[in-house]
């Protein structure tokens, strides 16, 4: 059986190679720097060593600031339970990288899990005003308004998935009216 420690040892020094010999090459340094930086913070993680491997991607942000560092760092900070930074990193990753839309997805659920849900849907609308077509999206949106009871936006974001082609039985229960189920009582 290899030792986890050993391993370890060799990730970080691997790491450490590739983060010093990365700061004196361009662009193609930056990708070895996010690269070295995942893998480290990843056998952290997989440690249970969450703290250290926060600190691995913020050392590589001080090097090169990628969505992908701050993105895994958002994740990782809400394994932590820590949903409100999470959400707040989300968004300097949005305002960073506003081609990412992950970052807001993300921070939509982070709000979801602090019941910050007028927060949560104006991620989820965020996204859809940019992909109006992010069915999933669309679906995490109604499922917020099922959860807050807002029956008329429920209606309104279901009609839209049917205009796109969507025609559930599904999508055709989330469109009747309040009124509508009334009627079958």
């Amino acid at each position: 059986m290899v030792d986890k420690s050993l391993v370890l040892s060799l990730v970080l020094a691997v790491a450490v190679f590739l983060l010093c010999g990365c700061i004196a090459t361009a662009s193609n340094g930056n990708e070895q720097i996010v690269k070295a930086a995942i893998e480290l913070a990843e056998e952290y993680r997989s440690l249970g060593r969450i703290d250290e491997a926060i600190d691995a991607y913020d050392r590589a942000l001080e090097q090169t600031y990628d969505y992908r560092l701050l993105y895994n760092k958002a994740l990782l900070t809400a394994y932590l339970g820590d949903f409100e930074n999470a959400a707040r990193l989300c968004q300097d990753g949005f305002e960073q990288f506003p081609h990412i839309l992950a970052f807001k997805k993300a921070q939509a659920r982070y709000y979801v899990e602090l019941e910050k849900y007028r927060d949560a849907a104006s991620s989820y609308l965020e996204v859809l005003e940019l992909d109006p077509y992010d069915t999933v999206t669309r679906k995490e949106l109604i499922s917020l308004y099922t959860t807050t009871k807002e029956k008329e936006k429920i209606v309104e974001q279901a009609t839209i998935l049917w205009s796109q082609g969507y025609r559930t039985s599904e999508v055709v229960g989330l469109m009747k009216t309040p009124l509508d189920s009334s009627k079958e009582d």
